[in-house]
């Protein structure tokens, strides 16, 4: 694979892991608003949210540089966004 493939490659799995990021807090959100209080699984709740953690965490060595409007910023982004 051409160096050029390499990073389409990484770009590509680094805009589906801050797709997912979006993806897991919605099913948090979810989880919170549509069920009652007694019926939401506190266990799996942290276990969605270690998973956004860690997402999260395979960023912070190299952050997407956001004076570019490319694939992997507007998703994270996106993902950000949504999380606050």
């Amino acid at each position: 694979m051409t160096r050029a493939g390499l990073e389409r490659f990484r770009a590509l799995i680094r805009t589906r892991l801050a797709d997912r990021i979006t993806d897991i807090a919605l099913l948090v959100s979810h989880e919170n608003r549509f069920r009652e209080p007694g019926q939401t699984s506190e266990r799996w709740l942290a276990h969605q949210r270690g998973k956004i953690t860690r997402a999260l965490a395979a960023f912070e060595p190299d952050i997407p540089d956001p004076r570019h409007a490319r694939l992997v910023q507007i998703t994270l982004a996106a993902a950000l966004g949504y999380l606050d």
